[in-house]
């Protein structure tokens, strides 16, 4: 089940502290019979003062509890002379290892304690490394929310389009780079992607299933779940793996649903290019990005200010400017084509969301308060008659092979999505005259 809430997903950490490192058990074959993924790395080795340990650079494939774990031990250029080796740590790790899968997000809380409760005893028994998250901090942070919806992903597509076509801020989008969009195809992500930055709108429920597409790779993960509980040092944790082991087939379905996700790197989502900024911390308004100071209501309360600079402020901005160039234009073919207007403003519409790639008309709601205006000094009055004008377009949309997107409803789908979000937008939505609440809604509101 879909759990509406704003949480954490895929992270990359660094600075976790190494306090020991048994070689032989680090680089044995097996463990309790399963095969261990560890390879030596290239590099420099490092002498721990304390004990006398050498540490060489290696690299962990994990897949069960965590993603990889890393050390390289790399020269220290702060140092005068040079010479000085460090230690460089990182872990990868996200929900879909403290659950069966990712479909939904963890919270800041569970995150540390799964850390502190599990992975640093798993760490241990299994690779003989003694590890501490105490000055841990962020290099990469998912947080996202999952909505479910009414209907399937595809019928959300123009929706979608729109708010990506209003993303503010410099970078590339999703949909345009893969070219799904176009040519009558649908993709399954949208967003606008930088260096430091990617906001993605997708389908993961069709995430969900692809995978568990096919029996072996439904197997490889019930192995996983079964792997999981055995190794387990918690027994709740063990318990609550058995039981997601022998419910396996009825969990892996998935309702439908959008998720909504802002991936953060602090040192650039290409590596290799680096940036400068601290993205992380200038997201979240804080001095350093600790796994142990950030909370889970800073979280909440900055990514719930980003969803609405991303999509509710471009749309409110979008619906002004565009009932303004709607109106612009019936103005202009009503008197240049008369009484036939109609017939050539209608193709015109679907012309123009076929040039943009992205919706021009929501649908005939949107249309219906675009109709409700007059000007005197030029003898044009379309509130007076616009329930028949626009019972003239329905028919005609009916006609038309492709014309039914417009009587779609997408209005309905666009505050279905304003509402899963929590976004606060009746004011918003009077400031910048829009009529897009159906009349029972706005009822249910007003009671509230």
């Amino acid at each position: 089940m879909i759990k509406d809430q704003i949480g954490i997903d895929t992270t990359r950490i660094r600075n976790i502290e190494v306090r020991s490192i048994n070689l032989e058990k680090l680089f044995s074959d097996q463990y309790n019979g399963v095969n261990n993924k560890v390879k030596r790395l290239s590099g420099d080795r490092y002498v721990n003062e304390e004990t006398g340990e050498i540490i060489p650079s290696f690299q962990i494939n994990d897949n069960l509890f965590f993603g990889e774990f890393i050390v390289r031990i790399v020269p220290d250029y702060k140092q005068v002379n040079g010479t000085t080796k460090r230690m460089y740590t990182y872990m990868k790790i996200g929900a879909g290892h403290v659950y069966m899968d990712n479909r939904n997000n963890i919270s800041i809380e569970v995150y540390r304690q799964y850390l502190e409760e599990i992975v640093v005893y798993y760490m241990e028994e299994r690779y003989g490394i003694e590890i501490c998250f105490q000055d841990a901090e962020f290099e990469e942070l998912e947080i996202n929310v999952t909505i479910p919806i009414m209907g399937e992903f595809s019928k959300y597509r123009r929706v979608l389009s729109l708010f990506e076509s209003n993303l503010p801020g410099r970078g590339y989008f999703m949909s345009t780079k893969n070219k799904s969009n176009t040519a009558g195809k649908e993709s399954n992500q949208y967003g606008k992607f930088n260096n430091s930055e990617v906001f993605v709108m997708y389908n993961k429920s069709r995430a969900i299933r692809e995978k568990y597409r096919n029996q072996r790779e439904r197997e490889k993960e019930k192995s996983k779940l079964f792997l999981k509980a055995q190794f387990s040092p918690n027994q709740a944790y063990k318990e609550f793996m058995t039981r997601l082991y022998d419910q396996f087939e009825s969990n892996m379905e998935c309702e439908e649903c959008i998720r909504f996700e802002v991936r953060l790197f602090n040192k650039g989502k290409n590596r290799s290019r680096g940036t400068s900024t601290n993205k992380i911390e200038r997201f979240l308004n804080v001095e350093k990005a600790s796994i142990r100071k950030i909370t889970d209501p800073k979280i909440k309360v900055c990514y719930e200010k980003y969803l609405e600079k991303m999509l509710l402020i471009p749309f409110g901005n979008w619906y002004k400017k565009d009932k303004k160039y709607l109106r612009k234009l019936i103005v202009e073919y009503k008197e240049r084509y008369k009484n036939a207007w109609q017939g050539y403003f209608y193709p015109r519409l679907w012309e123009k969301e076929i040039q943009r790639e992205t919706l021009v008309l929501i649908d005939f709601r949107h249309l219906k308060d675009i109709l409700n205006f007059k000007i005197k000094s030029r003898n044009i009055d379309m509130k007076h008659n616009r329930t028949k004008v626009l019972k003239s377009f329905i028919e005609r949309a009916k006609k038309y092979e492709d014309g039914n997107l417009f009587l779609e409803n997408d209005s309905d789908k666009i505050i279905e999505v304003f509402d899963k979000l929590k976004f606060d937008y009746q004011e918003l939505f009077l400031e910048n005259s829009i009529d897009l609440i159906p009349k029972q809604l706005r009822k249910e509101k007003n009671n509230d």
